[in-house]
């Protein structure tokens, strides 16, 4: 998992990347709606390339919006789908907000290959992780 400031970064990124495809995808259209109102041919690469602008708008749109949510939770990363656990095998901090009416938070064991959640020995269930960061050593 990246540091906030990565995430910030990665999400500014972004940000930067759309505006400059749809600059892009805004010049296409008027190039193409211009030629075809006098007829030029060779119209098919000017289309794909406005389609194929717009759909990659659209996926950094989707990824930067997940960025910006994952941000926003303060790092924590809601588990709703297989798809939302960790992929690497490590601890981490974890919370059962369904559970503990103090949410209380507690470092546990995740497991990637059995995709298990341990706590001194106990399988847990967990609906909220995030990364424990190992600091880094002081500079000498």
């Amino acid at each position: 998992m990246k540091t906030k400031n990565e995430q910030l970064m990665i999400i500014q990124a972004l940000g930067t990347c759309i505006a400059r495809k749809k600059q892009k995808s805004n010049r296409l259209q008027r190039i193409l709606a211009n030629a075809e109102d006098e007829w030029q041919t060779g119209l098919h690469k000017i289309r794909r390339n406005v389609y194929k602008g717009l759909e990659e708008i659209k996926e950094f749109e989707i990824l930067k919006l997940k960025l910006e949510n994952e941000y926003a939770t303060k790092g924590w990363i809601k588990i709703k789908s297989e798809d939302d656990l960790p992929k690497e095998s490590g601890e981490y901090w974890v919370v059962n907000i369904d559970l503990d009416d103090d949410n209380e938070i507690f470092g546990c064991w995740y497991n990637s290959t059995k995709k298990v959640w341990n706590y001194k020995g106990d399988e847990q269930t967990v609906t909220h992780y995030q990364t424990i960061e190992i600091p880094q050593p002081p500079v000498q």
